[in-house]
Order: structure tokens, then C-alpha cells, then sequence
């Protein structure tokens, strides 16, 4: 609980092991319960505490928060969130320091609780909409833990009206590998 209002996060993680091979899935739905006290209207919950999915830590082959609410294009952030990752997980190298992934990941974020005046010419992704990616992933330990994802997504979406806003295909996501 935070303050006033409740966060909440159901997950599932399971990892099985196939000789070499490692198949891990991960399963995440969150939601935040606003609630009022007698006497207090209402508390605003800070934008850095809603969910943004898209993007390295949840739906790979997005940008952050691309799948959720936006004002104007920008990312606003959601009240509602899920989403789920499988990948393969194979060594690269005898020792393990070099491995290879093969994911499928998808997820929605949706119902922003500030939208209630917002002209809905401005904003879009409020109501549930699955999106999903496909990718190839490369995980160093040596020199120092990096890891690299490419993911494709299954949909990217046109603009008919500007095609320059369209969606790209893909994204490339850089990080630290949690392997150490």
C-alpha cells in the first residue's frame, strides 16, 4: 500500500532446463486501486508509478510505454497493465560467458486515470490493446554483463494519414544482464 492508493502486482516466473537449454516464461498483471478517505477527494498518483509497457523490461521490440496511453503521441502511462515473456535460452560458448535468446513477448497497458476532460482527438491507447513482438536476444558476461535484444513486432501499425509517424518494424533494446 502506498499512501493513498494500493498498487498491486500478480506474477509467475518459471524457468525449465532441458540439458543446456533454458526456457523461462514470466507473466506480470498490475493494477492501482485509487481510494478516497472521508474528508479527501481524490490523490494523484505520480506519473513515474504508472505502468508504461514497451520497451526492454516488459514488451521488447517497442519503444517505452508505446503500448498504452498517450497524449499527443507522448506516453502517459497506464492504471492497467499485463504482460508475458517466453524466451529460449541457449549457450553460445562452452562456459556459458555467451548466450542466445529466442523470445515472444506481448502485453497491453491501458486505462490512464486522468483522461476523464482530455479531447479524445488527443489521446489514444486508453482501451485494451494487446500488442506482441517476436525477437533474438545476446547476452555477454564477459567483459561485463550486456545484453542485447532485437525484437520485431507482429504488428506494427501505419499511418495512413502521415506515413512518417508509422510505427518502425522493430526495436534494438542495450542493457545489463541480471546473469552474474
Amino acid at each position: 500500500m502506498n499512501g493513498k492508493y494500493n498498487d498491486e502486482k500478480l506474477a509467475k516466473y518459471k524457468e525449465h532446463v532441458i540439458n543446456f537449454l533454458v526456457l523461462q516464461y514470466f507473466e506480470n498483471v498490475y493494477f492501482i486501486s485509487l481510494y478516497v478517505r472521508l474528508n479527501e477527494i481524490s490523490y494523484i498518483v505520480p506519473f513515474g508509478e504508472l505502468f508504461h509497457i514497451g520497451g526492454q523490461h516488459s514488451v521488447r521490440g517497442f519503444l517505452f510505454g508505446q503500448i498504452g496511453p498517450k497524449f499527443q503521441g507522448d506516453t502517459i502511462g497506464a492504471k492497467k497493465a499485463l504482460f508475458w515473456n517466453v524466451e529460449l535460452i541457449f549457450p553460445i560458448t562452452g562456459d556459458m560467458t555467451m548466450k542466445g535468446t529466442v523470445f515472444y513477448d506481448g502485453g497491453a497497458g491501458f486505462d490512464n486515470p486522468y483522461v476523464s476532460n482530455v479531447s479524445r482527438a488527443n489521446l489514444t491507447g486508453n482501451n485494451f490493446d494487446y500488442r506482441h513482438s517476436v525477437g533474438i536476444g545476446l547476452q555477454l558476461l564477459k567483459p561485463m554483463p550486456i545484453k542485447i535484444d532485437w525484437g520485431f513486432k507482429i504488428d506494427p501499425r501505419k499511418n495512413k494519414l502521415d506515413p512518417e509517424k508509422s510505427e518502425t518494424g522493430h526495436e534494438i533494446h542495450f542493457g545489463m544482464t541480471y546473469d552474474w
